[in-house]
């Protein structure tokens, strides 16, 4: 399996169920933030990594999932619109 390439704000970790580092930041959520982590989430999936690094703090995959849910829900999108 090729190593997969690391961007300077998320790279996939390949390491299973333990998180390596505790929360490093709070992220404030913004549309352009939404996106990119959008992007972390989905390059995460690509290589099946069950852990990913947003931002400087770690994501479960699965969690990951349905916070972008969250943050793409109606009345969420209204908040970071403003």
């Amino acid at each position: 399996m090729a190593v997969p390439p690391t961007y300077p704000r998320y790279d996939a970790v390949m390491t299973p169920w333990r998180m390596k580092t505790k929360p490093k930041t709070m992220i404030a959520w913004t549309l352009p933030m939404l996106e990119q982590f959008k992007a972390a989430y989905q390059f995460a999936v690509k290589y099946e990594a069950d852990i990913f690094t947003f931002d400087g703090n770690e994501f479960v995959v699965s969690y990951a999932k349905y916070l972008i849910e969250y943050l793409e829900s109606d009345e969420v999108q209204a908040k970071l619109r403003t």
